[in-house]
């Protein structure tokens, strides 16, 4: 074939193949927490992952969990917080550490020859914190900075203000904390949240890698030494408001730029329409050739991004959709917006168009399953949804034979215009 020819004509799409070869082993500890082993040989890197029932869902008092998590790194009874970091620079090792509304997530990346040590190391600032009270007093003061520039910021403004008004101004999931919080919270309310949610109980750890049998052994005898939980995590989570609102707000600073942002409450991850309601989700503006983005940026350019997703927490979910336009711009671009939503129950999806986003996401499954590392993520999501990996497999069967009747059903039934919240910071 020429090469002009080769140009002009259109890329043969291949059926992707997916072939998980993967068999985690899971493991109850007597106090209540699951060890998982995903193995891989000739790996040089370790990956471990503990993962606490600490968030949001169960403080006493706003900002708890998050000061708790942020101050595992303050230092132990072996080590300062500067002599903290520089053990985990020694080792080579990065270390995050993530609060989320349900949980808190500690990851740790390594060398294999350095895993034990690193375990160790940070099993004793799991079990032992201390925090020193110049370092707890610099810590908020550095937060209610940090929290007062990002106040400033209209997008943060509109995504704070959506998830108030549909989950709720005193719901965990919904409330919004300002700097004046900070004043509130005491080193004894850390320390005492510690001692109620870092525990063995309906904890995980993930251990990923190439490891022996010594290895897993050793670290399972030191993680049935946390204690098990002396109190109910079954923790109740009150109803969330079911009006939509639609609010205009004045951003603190000048500027040329307004945020958009429409949403509303969905389902979580365990419901039966949440498949079809993450693919809805794809076409609408969940990837770069969405139907958002060809109208509001390539016809209209009246944005340089514009996307939607659908997000899950443990006991809800919810959907986004977020922009940034010219101030006098937002009534065109909300037209053309809402007009795509319609659209997408009122008119038949192609079979063309269903086609295209099935391979887009399953070419993205194929890079989230790509190595060990990924593959263990996916994984971790799936397992601290309270779900098995199964569910991952027919999550996939329903995207792949999805159709339009269900795209048109699934979009009616959860995004008509009239049950979505609208807030623009202008």
């Amino acid at each position: 074939m020429h090469f002009k020819q080769i140009l002009r004509s259109k890329p043969q799409i291949l059926p992707v193949q997916l072939n998980l070869n993967f068999s985690p082993v899971k493991i109850l500890l007597d106090n209540g927490l699951t060890f998982h082993e995903i193995f891989q040989e000739n790996q040089k890197i370790s990956k471990m992952e503990w993962v606490f029932p600490s968030g949001r869902i169960f403080e006493k008092k706003k900002l708890i969990a998050r000061c708790t998590a942020d101050l595992l790194r303050a230092g132990n009874a072996h080590c300062s917080s500067q002599l903290f970091a520089e053990k985990i620079d020694f080792w080579g090792a990065h270390l995050r550490i993530n609060e989320e509304f349900d949980q808190v997530r500690i990851t740790c990346f390594c060398l294999y020859k350095y895993t034990w040590d690193l375990f160790d190391f940070i099993m004793f600032a799991i079990k032992k914190p201390i925090i020193e009270i110049k370092e707890f007093e610099n810590y908020i003061r550095r937060k209610k900075q940090a929290l007062e520039a990002d106040l400033q910021k209209s997008d943060n403004i509109s995504y704070r203000t959506l998830t108030e008004k549909i989950f709720g101004a005193e719901h965990p999931y919904g409330y919004n904390s300002f700097p004046a919080d900070y004043d509130f919270v005491e080193r004894d309310d850390l320390f005492e949240h510690h001692s109620n949610y870092f525990h063995g109980t309906e904890a995980h750890f993930f251990l990923v890698g190439s490891f022996n049998e010594e290895l897993s052994t050793r670290m399972k005898g030191c993680l049935n030494q946390l204690s098990q939980s002396s109190i109910d995590n079954k923790k109740h989570i009150v109803d969330f408001p079911l009006q939509p609102v639609k609010l205009q707000l004045r951003k603190p600073q000048k500027s040329e730029q307004a945020s958009i942002r429409l949403g509303r409450i969905l389902v979580p991850k365990n419901h039966a329409d949440y498949p079809a309601l993450f693919f809805v989700n794809l076409i609408l503006g969940g990837y770069f050739g969405s139907r958002l983005m060809q109208n509001i940026r390539e016809q209209n350019a009246l944005t340089y991004n514009i996307y939607s997703t659908v997000e899950t927490v443990l006991h809800a979910g919810y959907f986004q959709l977020s922009t940034e336009v010219h101030h006098k711009k937002v009534h065109i671009a909300l037209k053309e917006i809402y007009a795509e939503i319609e659209k997408i129950y009122l008119e038949k999806v192609t079979e063309s168009e269903l086609k295209m986003v099935k391979n887009y996401y399953l070419g993205q499954v194929l890079s989230a399953t790509d190595g060990i590392f990924n593959l263990s993520k996916l994984y971790r999501e799936w397992t601290c949804a309270q779900l098995d990996f199964e569910h991952f497999y027919q999550f996939l069967d329903e995207i792949i034979n999805i159709n339009s009747e269900l795209v048109a059903n699934i979009s009616e039934k959860y995004l008509k215009i009239e049950y979505l919240s609208e807030i623009v910071v202008d």
